[in-house]
């Protein structure tokens, strides 16, 4: 559920829905007006892989399409916000992203847009430097705290099952920021993601309900059905 006190107004019809891309720390700012066929489009997901599993660290994206003025937006950082029914005090956010591409369209008379969350620069980092100068041993806590120190990140303040667990370093020749990120999330039970207000967040599935089942010793009773 989203926590945001105008969140019924999505559902509604003939609501009016002004999007705001700022970039340049503000100072560039993208409209409605700019936009190429209202088009937008935000991507987010825990894990979309055929089979859910424990780890998944996927990054959120945004696309969109504006009108071509012939500046490029690639590799600058956009906030993207949503104001509902003139509500300018109280925004939605959609979150911080960093221009991945920025593409004429085949017309050319507009640019598409694509943006992805800090977690593309996590999971396609090599980590390897970072990971030799870790210590002998160190426990998973001390290791997530040092990965998103190195990314300058900051962590929504929890307590995962496994924090406490201490590893002893292996010798490797290769590692990725995602390899690391999902061992910690799989290891822990859990996803990670980047939240709107651009933290690192560990998500946990809710409860799982039991349902109506036979007792084991009905079947395979004739009359179980």
């Amino acid at each position: 559920m989203i926590d945001y006190e105008y969140s019924a107004l999505f559902l509604k019809d003939s609501v009016d829905k002004q999007l705001h891309i700022y970039y340049d720390n503000g100072t560039g700012h993208i409209t409605n007006t700019d936009l190429y066929a209202e088009d937008f489009t935000l991507k987010e997901s825990l894990c979309s892989e055929s089979q859910l599993h424990f780890g998944g660290c996927e990054a959120g994206s945004v696309e969109f399409k504006i009108a071509n003025s012939g500046i490029s937006l690639k590799g600058k950082t956009i906030n993207v916000q949503m104001v509902l029914n003139n509500h300018t005090n109280a925004p939605f956010t959609f979150g911080t992203y960093k221009v991945q591409n920025d593409k004429p369209t085949a017309d050319r008379f507009g640019r598409v847009i694509t943006a992805y969350d800090a977690m593309y620069d996590i999971i396609n980092a090599n980590m390897l430097t970072w990971w030799n100068a870790l210590p002998a041993t160190f426990s998973i806590k001390t290791l997530r705290n040092s990965l998103f120190t190195y990314f300058g990140i900051t962590q929504k303040a929890t307590t995962l099952p496994n924090d406490n667990i201490t590893i002893t370093k292996p010798t490797l020749e290769k590692v990725s920021g995602k390899d690391i990120l999902h061992a910690i999330c799989e290891l822990n039970g859990c996803f990670g993601h980047i939240d709107r207000n651009n933290q690192m967040v560990y998500l946990t599935l809710g409860e799982i309900i039991e349902g109506s089942y036979p007792a084991d010793d009905l079947y395979p009773s004739n009359t179980l059905y």
